[in-house]
């Protein structure tokens, strides 16, 4: 649940053109469940206290985040001024994305690591979660990356500085970034 609220606010750096603090904070909390996690599975403590050691890292990067838009932002809001329930619901209720969204997440995060937990007990879901979380970090940074990288390709697009493009995607091709240059080239070359 607090990945869900954290990630209303992790959407809002690209508010201030800082998307890529909005991947950066994500994998920082991800990191902190898993390094709290280690030490107290190392230790052997019962796994509702892993639980709760992970439930208060992700609140304190959460928090963390949140004072660093807030100072971000000034005097933007970070609340959800103007919204309503009626607006709520007129928006989700023809929709049946965000129950396949929560569908997914449920049975890519939770759905696993439930079966774990039931068929082969605690220690293998630690182990599963700090292994997915190690293999998801290579995606992470590609993405942090690509959208530091992103704003500019757009921006220097929009103003018409071939010059500045170029120095950007000459700069990506030396950075190696696996999927950006099939999307980035083509986009160059169909404009």
């Amino acid at each position: 649940m607090i990945n869900i609220l954290a990630g209303y606010y992790d959407a809002l750096f690209m508010v201030i053109e800082k998307s890529h603090l909005g991947i950066i904070w994500p994998t920082v909390r991800r990191l902190s469940a898993v390094l709290i996690c280690i030490p107290l599975a190392m230790l052997r403590v019962q796994f509702h206290v892993i639980a709760i050691g992970q439930f208060a890292a992700v609140l304190i990067v959460m928090l963390l985040a949140v004072t660093d838009l807030k100072r971000r932002m000034g005097n933007l809001p970070l609340g959800l001024q103007g919204a309503n329930w009626k607006t709520a619901r007129a928006s989700l209720a023809p929709s049946g994305m965000f129950a396949m969204i929560f569908t997914q997440g449920f049975l890519i995060y939770q759905a696993p690591v439930i079966l774990l937990q039931w068929i082969l007990g605690p220690e293998i879901v630690v182990l599963f979660s700090i292994s997915r979380t190690i293999l998801a970090t290579a995606r992470q940074l590609l993405a942090f990356i690509t959208n530091a990288i992103a704003p500019e390709i757009t921006f220097s697009f929009a103003v018409q500085d071939m010059k500045k493009l170029l120095n950007i995607f000459i700069t990506r091709k030396r950075l190696c970034i696996p999927g950006f240059q099939l999307r980035t080239s083509a986009h160059f070359y169909f404009h």
